[in-house]
């Protein structure tokens, strides 16, 4: 089994974490193993830096035990110094490139430095969790100026204006051959970076950050939906997961013009599961496309379930911290 987050025995990790403190399921001598390999794996040369594969998928479960544990310090230490030493100067800020697992599978052929503005494997991804990380009081000055490079590097990747995204879904000299592409979801394009902005806001309290964030999801929300690129329901790519996107950003931004885009696609989700049957199933494009029966958390039913279940709940979906969307 890898030692990966969403691929690896670092999600049931994450889980165990998680509803501890509810079941009152505990195994430390499981967790102490555990934390002594995620410092083992944090050494190797070959790690990504995003959320499913690599260093912030190391960062979110420490994190996460941190709810449960104290001495989690050193891990999340080595993840910040991981990235302070991986980020690159780039466009007036600071990024860091693709490892070629990480890009979509018709970018990977291509042999110049590709920049991903996703939660799931971007830059993005890695500003969520380094403004969480600011959020507990961790860091210090390293993460601050981490944040603000990516930041600003994502500013400099802003279209002047949205046509119909303000996002492509990859930069730099190996992306273009997605030039033009960005879909609502949220593993790639302008959610991701709303979300990131928003994050880093609430996190950081800069008015004008938040500001950016609702620029971009006002713009988002007015994406019709056969331009939106959704095919299916679940969180990854799919009208429950964009919904949920749309809600979050709706609560740190209090616009309602974003509030009013979540209810457009909670409806949307909805209405598939009253007549769509393949619903609770995940589309998978490509040369043999095709639609897979799918109970996973982040393509198949169960996302969807919690994503619906957030959207009636007065609790903060604490879940939604494996997906770096948590505002709580």
């Amino acid at each position: 089994m890898r030692f990966s987050l969403y691929e690896g025995i670092l999600g049931y990790a994450w889980m165990l974490e998680h509803l501890s403190p509810i079941v009152g399921v505990e195994d430390s001598a499981f967790s102490e193993a555990l934390d002594d390999a995620a410092l083992a794996a944090l050494g190797e040369e070959d790690l990504a830096d995003d959320l499913i594969t690599g260093t912030v998928g190391v960062g979110t479960y420490a994190l996460e035990r941190r709810t449960n544990a104290t001495d989690v310090e050193a891990i999340l230490a080595r993840v910040v110094a991981r990235l302070e030493t991986h980020s690159q100067p780039v466009g007036g800020g600071v990024a860091w490139p693709a490892h070629g697992s990480s890009l979509p599978a018709d970018a990977r052929d291509h042999r110049e430095i590709v920049y991903i503005l996703g939660l799931a494997h971007g830059v993005p991804g890695i500003v969520a969790f380094l403004a969480r990380l600011h959020g507990e009081g961790l860091g210090g000055d390293p993460v601050t100026k981490l944040v603000e490079g990516a930041l600003g590097w994502m500013r400099s990747q802003m279209r002047s204006a949205p046509s119909p995204a303000w996002f492509d879904h990859l930069a730099g000299p190996g992306s273009a051959i997605y030039a033009g592409r960005s879909r609502l979801a949220w593993c790639y394009g302008d959610l991701s970076v709303a979300i990131a902005f928003a994050l880093a806001a609430t996190h950081f309290e800069q008015a004008a950050w938040m500001e950016t964030a609702r620029q971009i999801a006002c713009t988002a929300a007015l994406r019709s939906h056969d331009r939106s690129g959704v095919l299916d329901a679940g969180l990854c790519h799919g009208a429950a997961g964009v919904a949920h996107l749309f809600h979050t950003l709706w609560i740190l931004t209090a616009d309602d013009s974003i509030r009013d885009a979540a209810v457009r696609w909670y409806d949307d989700a909805l209405t598939r599961l009253e007549t769509d049957a393949n619903a609770l199933r995940s589309f998978w494009p490509g040369e043999n496309a095709t639609w897979r029966d799918d109970r996973s958390f982040l393509t198949g039913a169960s996302g969807i379930g919690l994503a619906l279940m957030a959207a009636i709940s007065p609790v903060p979906p604490r879940w939604s911290r494996l997906l770096l969307t948590s505002y709580d």
